[in-house]
């Protein structure tokens, strides 16, 4: 944070991606009486050509999960793996027809986070351990493949791998905790409300992430149309022109 304040000193411009990193700027620049005010850079939600999607069909059920695993805790991987077994719980599946689909594991650790995952999960899931790639394609295979996304983050400034998902037309389930949390419950508050789920870092989050979790398993094909509507929702109420305006204003 030192490091920070210096560089957004006059004649410095700062700027927040997102609601929560725009609000943490603002405190930070409050105490220079100098200071402009920051600009606020929301991405956009710019839509991709395509039909609306349904939910895949053939092999295994997929969830994914999108992060670098290196910070496993703060990303919520053990409550992701908790909640999909208590999933499986509530409503009878069978958990040997998930896969938990972890993308952004580092290679020397393959085996002790997928052995973390089974230990959490005490289910037959199949886990599937793939590394960090900046490459389009392989993310969206990924998200293309996957009946669900999970972003169960105890802290996220903001969340471009939900952005990501929400743009492919991907049912989400996104933690209150997250700056996109908070964007699409300012934006579109209506879709938020089965889509953006609480963490409260106590018992009750494995049964409100079982619950939410298992609402999409069982009805895939309800899920993939909410994607749709939120997707739609969010490209008319944010894009990457607006973001760019507000940069061009701030500078001008």
């Amino acid at each position: 944070m030192e490091e920070e304040r210096r560089l957004l000193r006059p004649p410095a411009i700062g700027a927040g991606v997102g609601p929560q990193l725009y609000d943490r700027v603002r405190a930070e620049l409050a105490a220079f009486a100098d200071a402009p005010e920051p600009v606020r850079i929301d991405p956009g939600f710019d839509l991709v050509d395509m039909p609306p999607r349904q939910s895949p069909s053939g092999g295994p059920i997929r969830v994914l999960l999108l992060g670098r695993m290196e910070d496993r805790g703060v990303k919520g991987l053990d409550l992701a793996a908790k909640a999909l077994a208590e999933a499986t719980r509530i409503h009878e599946l069978d958990p040997s027809t998930l896969e938990l689909v972890l993308r952004g594991v580092p290679e020397a650790e393959f085996d002790e986070i997928r052995t973390a995952v089974l230990d959490w999960a005490g289910a037959r899931l199949r886990v599937t351990t793939r590394s960090y790639t900046v490459g389009c394609d392989e993310w969206e295979y990924d998200l293309r493949r996957a009946v669900l996304l999970l972003m169960p983050s105890r802290a996220e400034g903001f969340g471009m791998a939900g952005l990501e998902a929400i743009v492919a037309g991907t049912p989400v389930l996104i933690s209150d905790r997250s700056g996109l949390g908070e964007l699409i419950r300012e934006v579109a508050p209506s879709e938020a409300r089965q889509i953006v789920v609480p963490i409260k870092d106590d018992a009750r989050d494995l049964q409100t992430w079982g619950t939410a979790i298992a609402a999409v398993l069982t009805n895939p094909a309800e899920a993939f149309a909410r994607a749709e509507t939120l997707r739609r929702v969010m490209a008319e109420r944010r894009s990457w022109s607006q973001a760019a305006q507000a940069i061009l204003a701030a500078t001008a």
